[in-house]
């Protein structure tokens, strides 16, 4: 899979709110970071749980990438995220991730801050 179809997996997997597509974009011994400086998550269960927990708040939301850069076997890309919660609140998160889809091993991403975040997908 390249760089370019791994990020639109993992969007998509995240706009469908799809916990089985999302867990499936990092590899099985993943460590998910998120958001940067919170304990590391584990594994693909530990992908499942994050996603659920996220999910678990969430009507509706959309992730889009703005802007992917390839380097070698890293990239990262820009994105938009728009999200409403159960209790119909709207929220716009803009943020950076990278990616290296050839051999991951750590996964973070951007909270509501739109800090940039680091982020493994397979």
């Amino acid at each position: 899979m390249t760089h370019h179809e791994s990020i639109q997996t993992y969007t998509a997997a995240i706009s469908a709110l799809d916990v089985g597509a999302f867990a499936d974009c990092f590899i099985q011994k993943c460590e998910i970071n998120d958001p940067v400086g919170a304990p590391v998550i584990h594994g693909h269960d530990g992908a499942k749980a994050f996603f659920n927990g996220m999910a678990a708040l969430l009507s509706k939301i959309e992730m889009k990438p703005v802007a992917i850069h390839v380097g070698g076997t890293r990239a990262a890309f820009s994105w938009t995220m728009v999200a409403e919660g159960k209790q119909a609140k709207r929220l716009l998160l803009k943020a950076s991730t990278s990616s290296n889809s050839t051999k991951p091993a750590r996964s973070s991403a951007a909270g509501a801050t739109g800090t940039q975040a680091h982020s493994s997908l397979r």
